[in-house]
């Protein structure tokens, strides 16, 4: 992966379908996000955070109530 911008950023292709790419730049055009890159970070970071709360959440339904 190249480096961009700030040494802790790396460069991530990714294919989506126009529609979503009309979407994601109708945020960034209601000034939402500064840019595509911005909005995209944000969404990752909204998915892992959901992930880590189904995964906790999970985690706390296998333990055995006592």
């Amino acid at each position: 992966m190249e480096t961009v911008g700030k040494p802790s950023e790396k460069i991530v292709s990714l294919h989506i379908p126009p529609q979503l790419l009309e979407q994601l730049d109708a945020l960034v055009e209601k000034g939402l996000f500064k840019n595509r890159s911005e909005a995209v970070r944000y969404a990752i970071l909204l998915l892992l955070r959901e992930y880590a709360w189904l995964a906790a959440r999970e985690n706390l339904m296998m333990v055995p109530l006592r």
